[in-house]
């Protein structure tokens, strides 16, 4: 049971979010075309070994948002022409990076809120207590730590009470530290949070690229709804965790000038996207699979867009899909790369998901142990369609004739890769969320009664290898 408050000591935050790229490799490279686990430095350590100055993100937190910036969100106007103009529009009032709304704002983060005592968002944490303010990497009214910059010696830079290649920071930023874990990257620029609390905020982290501290003790040393998830991952001492943040991340497979490009990691999250993927990034996530990459992609229901922007996950991602075909080609379309379409729709059950497919998969019996249930609450369904013979049906609703349709998990292996795909995202909720809102009826991951943690625990040892 998590504690009834977030705290977090201001030794273990993480600077502004110019984390350096120079990933550690895998013990053994990886062959026929797979993704390498390392890359570039793109922001150097300090000789001192000082943290580096604080500097806010110089891209919009919602790029892909008409109205997001203080301009935009106090001119009078409806930028975007969604009905809603200024404060009143979502890519506004839930900003942090956005500081003119004031009392219209749903969180405490601007400058002025996250100083006046004041518990302005009516979550119990008041200021530099609350993530929105703590975490927010546009302001540093609270104040921020830096990334360990001293990998090579005894000296703990960042006061977290771990030095050289002991800290998780040195596995990420440098190639003095070997590591055989698995470089995993959430995406968050597919805008895979509406801000809703528990049910929708798909992060593992306020603060980005790396997650602070770099070493936690608890979920709950890192605030967002994922935070459970990833803890998990690194926790088990086989995956390293890091986000791909909106502001200036981007999705590309190949691209030598892209710090945190695909070609770097080895297994990339999607979790609820609800913008439009483009044809370039449908093809970069596709090459990244079947050059050897593994791919968790969790989708929801129909009626899931909850930023109003016409676009829901299933919806994404068939059009992923749709742009890719079925080789997976850059300008290769109407295919259908993976063997698997999500079925645009909502579906709901009262009880957990117990119909199996293929028991022996090592998805659901894998290190992890045996799922025999899962939960589900509101999500969609997906269905095979015949042009991958790998592709197999795990888990289904009661009432599907076969492993092929009215799938709830799935897996398939798509050239070198592997990909698992899930179609309710509930599940890997804990219940808390990245501004501070706990809601711990909703910790489906850490379910006592179904096998939530069990599958994405196997699924991501088998998508990791």
């Amino acid at each position: 049971m998590r504690a009834s408050e977030l705290t977090f000591p201001l030794a273990l935050l993480l600077a502004a979010c110019s984390a350096t790229g120079n990933e550690a490799r895998d013990a053994a490279p990886p062959t026929d075309g797979a993704p390498a686990d390392g890359a570039p430095a793109d922001v150097a350590p300090r000789a001192d070994g000082a943290p580096p100055p604080f500097t806010p993100p110089a891209g919009p937190l919602f790029p892909w948002a008409g109205e997001a910036t203080d301009s935009a969100c106090d001119n009078g106007v409806d930028d975007d022409g969604n009905g809603y103009a200024d404060c009143k529009d979502f890519g506004c009032s839930r900003n942090l990076a956005v500081t003119v709304c004031g009392s219209q704002a749903v969180y405490e983060s601007s400058p002025a809120a996250c100083a006046n005592g004041v518990d302005d968002d009516r979550d119990g944490l008041v200021d530099c207590a609350d993530p929105d303010c703590l975490k927010n990497p546009y302001h540093d009214i609270c104040p921020k730590a830096g990334h360990e910059q001293d990998c090579e010696g005894a000296s703990d830079t960042d006061g977290d009470g771990h030095a050289g290649c002991d800290d998780l920071d040195c596995l990420l930023t440098t190639d003095l530290c070997p590591t055989t874990r698995h470089r995993v990257l959430f995406d968050q620029t597919l805008d895979e949070t509406s801000g809703l609390g528990p049910n929708s905020d798909w992060v593992v982290d306020g603060v980005m690229p790396l997650p602070s501290p770099s070493n936690p003790s608890a979920p709950d040393d890192w605030a967002g709804a994922l935070s459970g998830f990833a803890f998990a991952l690194v926790d088990g001492g086989q995956f390293l965790v890091e986000t791909l943040p909106s502001y200036d991340g981007r999705l590309s497979y190949g691209d030598a000038a892209n710090p945190r490009d695909l070609s770097h990691y080895g297994v990339l999250v999607l979790v609820e996207p609800s913008r439009a993927i483009t044809a370039a990034e449908s093809a970069a996530i596709v090459d990244f699979v079947r050059a050897g990459g593994g791919l968790l992609m969790v989708a929801n229901h129909l009626g899931a867009d909850r930023d109003g922007n016409g676009v829901a996950s299933p919806q994404a991602f068939n059009q992923l899909f749709d742009q890719t075909g079925q080789t997976g080609q850059t300008g290769q379309t109407g295919g259908d790369p993976f063997g698997f379409r999500f079925d645009e729709l909502d579906y709901d059950t009262p009880h957990p998901i117990t119909h199996r497919g293929d028991t022996t998969h090592p998805v659901l019996s894998g290190p992890a142990g045996t799922v025999t249930q899962i939960g589900f609450f509101q999500g969609c369904t997906a269905h095979m369609t015949g042009t991958n013979p790998s592709a197999t049906g795990l888990l289904m609703t009661d009432d599907a004739p076969d492993d092929t349709s009215h799938l709830v998990a799935l897996a398939a292996e798509v050239g070198a890769g592997r990909v698992v795909a899930l179609t309710d995202s509930a599940i890997l909720s804990d219940g808390t969320d990245s501004h501070g809102v706990r809601n711990l009826s909703h910790d489906a991951f850490d379910s006592a009664t179904q096998q939530n943690r069990t599958l994405l625990m196997n699924a991501m040892g088998w998508l990791g290898r």
